[in-house]
């Protein structure tokens, strides 16, 4: 998670007991538990120059399939940032919310690759 630098200055500090519970809670940064994605991948080649004689180089097609998040979860936070601003009157550090972004759901994918050696 991103910090908001303005909050963990002096002037955002300013009048607070050091060490008190909203010292801390001023300077503390949120820590996201551990998170995880199931994916799986399917790759497959052939070479050309066996069937085609005529084919100078190592010629080869190649397929790619996959699958990411095969859970589905769609709770994943990818990345986390507190605003930019603070509310140094009343010292509430919840007063602007952080901003989550989250993953997709379960996603696909395809390729083909035309490789020449």
């Amino acid at each position: 998670m991103d910090i908001n630098p303005a909050r963990r200055t002096i002037s955002a500090l300013d009048l607070v007991d050091a060490g008190s519970v909203e010292w801390d809670r001023i300077l503390s940064q949120e820590k996201r538990k551990g998170q995880f994605t199931l994916d799986a991948s399917f790759n497959w080649s052939v070479k050309l120059n066996k069937k085609f004689k005529s084919l100078k180089r190592n010629t080869f097609v190649v397929l790619n399939l996959g699958v990411t998040n095969i859970l589905d979860n769609k709770d994943i936070t990818t990345s986390a940032y507190e605003q930019l601003r603070f509310d140094t009157t009343d010292k509430n550090p919840d007063k602007y919310a952080t901003k989550y972004s989250y993953g997709f759901g379960r996603t696909f994918f395809a390729s083909i690759i035309f490789r020449m050696n």
